[in-house]
């Protein structure tokens, strides 16, 4: 596998001085999250040691931008390695817009997906269920109390398995459904 070696000078990402070789290990889950994505999405990280990142990715003539400017795609799979090499697990939340707007309340439909990620000899993930994705959106963190369920959002897991805030089965978008209404 080809690598080349890349000097980093993000501090607050990985160190001081630190070295490390680039040979695409993230390339099989960053296949993963951008099959899900339309056209935009927003992807957050969440680790033990960083506070949460998160980071715009769009399709683009060229292929998968992630962040505003043309370095940060860069620096988004340098945060991702950094963590793993740090924290060795990490919890990531893809929102992708679907082009659709609900029936009822006008507001752009999205869906949610969650992934765990860790770092062994290779990284590896796994993607969290729909149910466990409703039902972690459906408490409030601090007060353990329900919280509403939020219009317009389908949360999926694996298998393309999507419910909406109340548990019903949906079918996500397919890949080229309603192009026309992409953002």
């Amino acid at each position: 596998m080809f690598a080349r070696r890349v000097n980093l000078l993000e501090d607050d990402l990985v160190g001081s001085g630190i070295e490390f070789f680039e040979m695409n290990p993230l390339e099989p889950f960053l296949s993963e999250l951008c099959r899900h994505v339309y056209s935009k999405g927003v992807i957050t990280l969440y680790s033990e040691t960083y506070s949460p990142a998160s980071w715009d990715v769009k399709k683009t003539p060229e292929g998968w931008a992630y962040g505003t400017r043309k370095e940060h795609s860069r620096l988004f799979r340098v945060r991702i390695l950094s963590v793993l090499r740090k924290d060795a697990v990490m919890a990531v939340v893809l929102r992708s817009y679907t082009g659709e707007r609900d029936s009822e309340t006008g507001i752009r439909v999205k869906e949610i997906r969650g992934y765990r990620v860790w770092l062994k000899e290779e990284v590896g993930f796994e993607q969290i269920a729909a149910e466990d994705m409703v039902n972690m959106s459906r408490k409030d963190s601090f007060t353990g109390n329900d919280l509403e369920p939020e219009p317009a959002v389908l949360y999926c897991g694996p298998n393309d398995d999507c419910y909406d805030g109340w548990l019903r089965t949906r079918t996500p978008r397919q890949e080229g459904e309603g192009d026309e209404a992409r953002i």
